[in-house]
């Protein structure tokens, strides 16, 4: 096995990992358990993208579900954390705009041909701006004082890492693809993997944070008008 492959598979069951800590502590992360199904989204896209890039079998219709899995659930445990609401209006604007964004991109432009993008690069920008306002609002806030101890400072941060890379890799791939052949697409599915592996580490730490301080995790009180 060479080491693209390796990276890949790594990146692919990463999410497991969240597995045996949600089970150890499922007590003490009541507020984390979105991610459960966060991970199951991550990995169903890991293995799915695995399987296109490595047996060139195209299943676009069952990746880009994972994809607004993973834009639903991340956005709404970011705007859950900021807001101290389960389902905010805000939520509801930012996850419908997607929606039918994505619907959109699914039945108008080539999903069917080819594996589109277009959904998971706008997922991965819309997640990189709620993260990069989650740690803004941090910033100005009394937890910023003990912002270690926050789950939710790391989960997010793992969230920014991850959509910074892909947003990065996405851009950088549609520009070389355009004028060169030099990458290959099993190079751009090992980058991604290294950012799920370095995403997951992130979260895992966050929720074993949950263990050393649960009376800790104070949400933000700023509000999205």
């Amino acid at each position: 096995m060479d080491f693209v492959k390796l990276i890949g598979y790594a990146g692919a069951f990463m999410p497991l990992l969240t597995a045996p800590i949600f089970i150890v502590l499922w007590k003490d992360v009541k507020e984390q358990q979105p991610l459960l199904f966060y991970a199951a989204a991550s990995f169903i896209l890991f293995c799915t993208g695995n399987s296109i890039f490595n047996n060139k079998e195209i299943n676009g219709v069952l990746y880009n579900i994972a994809v607004l899995a993973e834009m639903v659930l991340a956005c709404y445990y970011i705007l859950k954390t900021i807001l101290r609401k389960s389902f905010s209006l805000q939520f509801f604007i930012v996850a419908g705009a997607y929606f039918i964004f994505w619907l959109y991109c699914i039945f108008f432009v080539d999903a069917s041909v080819a594996l589109n993008g277009l959904p998971e690069m706008v997922a991965s920008l819309m997640l990189l701006l709620l993260s990069m306002y989650y740690l803004l609002s941090l910033s100005a806030a009394e937890e910023i004082l003990y912002f270690q101890k926050l789950p939710s400072f790391w989960i997010v941060s793992g969230f920014l890492v991850y959509t910074a890379v892909k947003l990065l890799v996405f851009i950088s791939y549609q520009y070389i693809n355009s004028v060169t052949t030099i990458i290959e697409p099993g190079q751009v599915n090992m980058m991604n993997s290294v950012a799920t592996v370095i995403e997951y580490v992130l979260i895992c730490m966050g929720l074993l944070c949950t263990r050393r301080n649960t009376s800790s995790h104070i949400f933000l009180k700023s509000v999205l008008f």
